[in-house]
């Protein structure tokens, strides 16, 4: 079966991970929900990295996503598992097939307005969280790209100031990239408590 062939191949080239960008940050709409969902309720951080990342292809390709109703999706899955039966190389087609598909969101998730660097490893590390043990690699970004840190609004503003610093005295002036603006964002429009 093709899921077999495909976990067969991942198994032996690696799985695909993901690292999700916003191109701007001027959607309104998408800002709380983002600093709820991908920055631990608020008390994280937004890192906002140069356009030129973007063009660097030397790093990987940046790609936006598209946005489809389920029916598109169920159309494009029937489309996908006809053509594969057609094809004589499925193994080359099945990898690039989830590379493709990798794009792809619900229209629900539109407002995110979401780019994603994918890349395939076959060497994880593991992290818990919340969701419990989860698998992610490392992803390389030059600090030359970095323009931005900004502390979200429910940081601990004690732990802020001693990593601002931190940030400042090891990791930026070793680097030599003075570039940096830190922000912190002090506006605390709501709890992020569980609803």
């Amino acid at each position: 079966s093709n899921l077999y062939e495909l976990n067969k191949l991942i198994a032996e080239n690696g799985d695909l991970y993901v690292l999700s960008f916003m191109k701007s940050d001027k959607m309104i709409y998408g800002k709380l929900p983002m600093w709820k969902m991908y920055a631990d309720n608020g008390k994280g951080i937004r890192l906002k990295f140069s356009s030129e990342l973007f063009k660097d292809t030397s790093i990987c390709e940046i790609k936006k996503c598209e946005y489809k109703t389920k029916k598109e999706i169920q159309e494009l899955v029937s489309a996908k598992n006809a053509e594969i039966k057609s094809i004589n190389e499925k193994q080359s087609y099945l990898m690039k097939l989830q590379e493709d598909i990798a794009i792809y969101k619900y229209e629900y998730w539109r407002y995110e307005g979401e780019y994603r660097l994918i890349k395939r490893s076959n060497a994880p590390k593991f992290k818990t969280n919340s969701l419990g043990i989860i698998s992610y690699i490392d992803i390389k970004i030059p600090l030359k790209y970095l323009s931005e840190i900004l502390i979200g609004p429910m940081a601990n503003q004690m732990i802020v100031e001693k990593t601002l610093q931190q940030l400042k005295d090891v990791l930026l002036d070793k680097y030599g990239n003075d570039n940096v603006k830190f922000k912190i964002n002090k506006s605390k429009p709501f709890s992020f408590k569980s609803l």
